[in-house]
């Protein structure tokens, strides 16, 4: 985290209308927002430090996106940044550009990953690719933290906003202090039409805003 440039990596991946995102849940879907969230800055002295106290002063790690291919933006150009800015930490990386499937479905065989996902208007869709359950699947960094999971059981059986606001921001917290994860930018999809075209749903409850039909 202390090694990133964030901003830099934002700016290589050129996605339009991307904004940093601090934490998880962004504040435009307000349930959840964590306002408080860390917004890390780039220290490589802190970096160095870090990895010295841990015996890593030298290492290499891999580094790949095991979805590329659906990946909007930059990909390619956003890992280069990240193997720039962890050289400088004295971190040696290794990109994949077709890192085999094991590398998500194997837990530990990833090193670092970045990845790409959409989001939905309820916070709960954010969470839920990251419990115990989904390693292997979508949980790509292998993280389980049981309370976690328990939690985004909580938050999908709960109506009350103020406490799902509390829920959300106590998962998000446990991103920041038990989990090696660090969030670039959200970029916003929109769409406008008349009251007789409707936004086509897939099949998992997500708006394709590319595809409508009118009536």
């Amino acid at each position: 985290r202390s090694a990133l440039d964030i901003d830099e990596i934002i700016t290589a991946n050129l996605l339009p209308l991307s904004t940093r995102l601090p934490s998880l849940i962004s504040k435009q879907l307000g349930i959840g927002y964590w306002a408080d969230a860390p917004v890390y800055k780039q220290d490589i002295k802190k970096a160095k430090e870090l990895l010295s106290a841990a015996g890593k002063e030298h290492m290499t790690l891999t580094l790949a996106n095991p979805l590329i291919n659906e990946t909007p933006g930059e990909p390619d150009d956003l890992m280069t940044v990240i193997q720039s800015n962890l050289k400088r930490a004295g971190i040696t990386v290794d990109i994949i550009l077709t890192p085999p499937n094991s590398y998500v479905t194997k837990p530990g065989e990833g090193q670092l990953l970045t990845s790409y996902y959409g989001g939905a208007p309820d916070p709960y869709y954010q969470f839920e690719w990251f419990t115990c359950d989904q390693i292997g699947v979508w949980n790509y960094a292998s993280w389980c933290n049981k309370t976690y999971s328990n939690d985004l059981v909580k938050l999908g059986t709960t109506g009350a906003k103020s406490e799902r606001d509390a829920i959300g921001i106590s998962m998000q917290k446990l991103f920041a202090e038990d989990a090696s994860y660090v969030w670039f930018s959200t970029a916003v999809n929109f769409a406008a039409s008349n009251s007789k075209t409707y936004i086509v749903f897939d099949r998992n409850g997500n708006p394709l805003l590319h595809y409508a039909y009118s009536v």
